[in-house]
């Protein structure tokens, strides 16, 4: 397995205070080796393990953590969105933007609400949901390829 990072991703680059966000990415030889990995990072993280026979790529997302400070919830979950698994032997354009997809409503639902809604239009929250999965895509399929090349 080969590990890199995204970084600097922002949910919004135009808030002076926006958190900058980092993934990290987990390049697995094969996706029996990906299932393994996916399958005992949930075992230890005491979740319900589900069967991960058929999974090629998967999204392992941060948890939200908050503490109480002088009287208010403050949040404190650092920069780490989640790590997203894929498998070199069967990666597709197809699973880098699924996954991708479950990286950018990750970072949405940590920086601007716990629900996700775009509106009704191609208005600004769309775009700035559009740009957010644009960049997470793109770079994890040009690191993808640089990894790729033999």
């Amino acid at each position: 397995m080969r590990v890199a990072y995204v970084s600097r991703i922002y949910v919004d680059r135009e808030r002076a205070d926006a958190p900058s966000r980092y993934l990290r990415l987990a390049l697995h030889d094969t996706a029996t080796d990906l299932q393994a990995h996916a399958d005992r990072y949930t075992r230890r993280r005491d979740e319900t393990s589900k069967p991960w026979d058929d999974v090629l790529g998967c999204w392992h997302p941060a948890v939200r953590r908050e503490r109480h400070v002088a009287g208010e919830w403050v949040d404190v979950t650092g920069g780490f969105a989640g790590t997203m698994r894929l498998a070199l032997d069967r990666v597709t354009p197809e699973i880098i933007a699924h996954e991708s997809t479950h990286a950018a409503l990750t970072l949405w639902r940590l920086d601007v609400a716990d629900r996700v809604d775009l509106g009704d239009d191609c208005d600004d929250a769309e775009e700035r949901f559009a740009l957010l999965l644009g960049g997470i895509t793109g770079s994890v399929t040009e690191i993808v390829a640089a990894v790729s090349v033999p």
